[in-house]
């Protein structure tokens, strides 16, 4: 890579790892998701939301690792870096099972509303929060210690 008057070599290999198990699920893209030129009623729109829904589940059921980042005040003052892999135990993946999966759908006799959408889409909302959580990298300590004093230079 060139940089003004330098060249920078990187001596990382690429061993990627994923977050995900080894296999690669089949995710249902997105043109597949969305309605497209149909017409709408609670049949398609429960065909959409069980494709998106399959897609958070198969994400959820291959998730299997998390971040975990310390600060560190001594080689890097204070810079969040890379620590390790933590594997998923049992209570995380446990908080992301559906238990009624019926909050996610419209009913058959049920009227498509406002109230019917937005039960779902918050459903839906409060799901993917979850999954976002699991995902997020858990950080130990603090950039700044509470009792440090911090000056700044004019």
């Amino acid at each position: 890579m060139w940089a003004n008057k330098r060249i920078f070599s990187f001596t990382e290999d690429n061993n990627f790892l994923s977050l995900l198990n080894t296999n690669r699920p089949n995710f249902y893209k997105r043109s597949e998701i969305l309605i497209n030129d149909e017409y709408f009623n609670n049949i398609t729109f429960n065909s959409t939301i069980y494709r998106h829904l399959f897609n958070l589940n198969l994400f959820a059921s291959n998730l299997n690792k998390r971040l975990l980042a310390e600060f560190d005040t001594v080689q890097t003052e204070g810079y969040l870096r890379f620590k390790e892999f933590l594997e998923l135990n049992h209570d995380d993946k446990k908080s992301l099972d559906l238990n009624d999966q019926k909050r996610y759908f419209v009913g058959v006799n049920e009227t498509l509303d406002g109230n019917t959408l937005n039960r779902i889409i918050s459903n839906l909302f409060e799901y993917q929060n979850k999954l976002i959580d699991i995902v997020k990298t858990n950080r130990i300590g603090q950039r700044i210690p509470l009792l440090k004093t911090v000056i700044i230079d004019k």
